[in-house]
């Protein structure tokens, strides 16, 4: 249904409140099964729901404790009032974040190499001399000074950085010693918080345990179960990554602040989705992973 009513209590009255499902959601059936996955493209929610028993809404939530779930599901933005209008919602978020210059944010490029070939990357398409570029110290030090700078005469508040490649990880001591000096920035009055964006198979626990006292957030990507992320995401050699960045995950969960996970979603994956979800709850990562994105890769074969 792409409306419905919902009754509430409030003040000892029954009230009505008319409710619509975001037109931001994504609907992922689970082979063989009633349930559903949702995800929200606006917050960023998922969350799984019994189709034949969350949503029979002819009959009042104390009836079948259904309040629990509608709660849920407009917490995480997959439903809402009726009357809301979604794309001046999401104008306006976005026009505060372009606007509001005391927060800033910076992608930051440590190197232009990769160990891993996936199928569908971006990179097969660019000028091949800009490939193989790596950030040096010299270069990163002239980088901070700037942001150091900025920062200062401009009065931020909240700086946020995230650290990209290629694969940031082959360029270790650069990223190393760049989060530890963005917390210098703290003297300033600056709030600042960092990221990596990693594939994950670089980062065992020694590196994580390092990394995580001076970044607060990571992601990871998983494109499916073992077999088709190894299919989609193998190292240069041909061999499967899954093993490794599971493991590196494993490990991650207990050490960073945040750590994300990213799913690049395309008609040949779309249908093992679920079984990823599954596989992370069996391991109990997905309680402990902060938040999972989907992304649609720039080119598909």
């Amino acid at each position: 249904k792409l409306k419905f009513t919902h009754y509430f209590k409030k003040g000892g009255k029954e009230k009505i409140m008319k409710l619509k499902w975001s037109q931001y959601n994504i609907y992922i059936p689970i082979n063989g099964s009633r349930k559903l996955f949702i995800f929200n493209t606006l917050t960023r929610g998922i969350a799984s729901i019994d189709i034949e028993q969350d949503f029979d809404f002819q009959k009042r939530p104390e009836e079948y404790g259904e309040k629990d779930s509608i709660e849920k599901l407009t917490n995480l933005g997959m439903v809402v009032d009726y009357n809301i209008d979604e794309e001046l919602l999401f104008r306006y978020f976005f026009n505060k974040w372009r606007y509001d210059k005391t927060h800033r944010g910076f992608i930051i490029s440590l190197t232009s190499l990769c160990n891993f070939s996936c199928s569908y990357c971006y990179e097969s398409y660019k000028d091949k001399s800009n490939r193989n570029q790596m950030m040096t110290e010299l270069n990163w030090t002239k980088l901070f000074k700037f942001l150091e700078k900025s920062v200062s005469e401009e009065s931020v508040k909240s700086l946020n950085i995230a650290f990209f490649g290629g694969e940031p990880l082959l360029n270790y001591e650069v990223v190393l010693k760049a989060a530890q000096d963005l917390r210098e920035l703290a003297v300033l009055g600056v709030k600042v918080d960092t990221t990596i964006i990693t594939n994950g198979s670089l980062l065992n626990k020694e590196r994580a345990k390092e990394m995580s006292n001076y970044i607060d957030s990571i992601q990871f990507t998983l494109d499916g179960i073992p077999s088709d992320h190894d299919l989609r995401r193998p190292y240069k050699n041909g061999q499967g990554s899954f093993k490794d960045v599971f493991k590196n995950l494993v490990n991650s969960v207990k050490l960073f602040k945040e750590v994300f996970l990213r799913i690049n979603v395309d008609e040949d994956n779309y249908g093992v989705i679920p079984e990823l979800i599954i596989y992370l709850k069996k391991y109990g990562l997905a309680e402990k992973i902060s938040l999972i994105g989907f992304s649609l890769p720039p080119f598909l074969k």
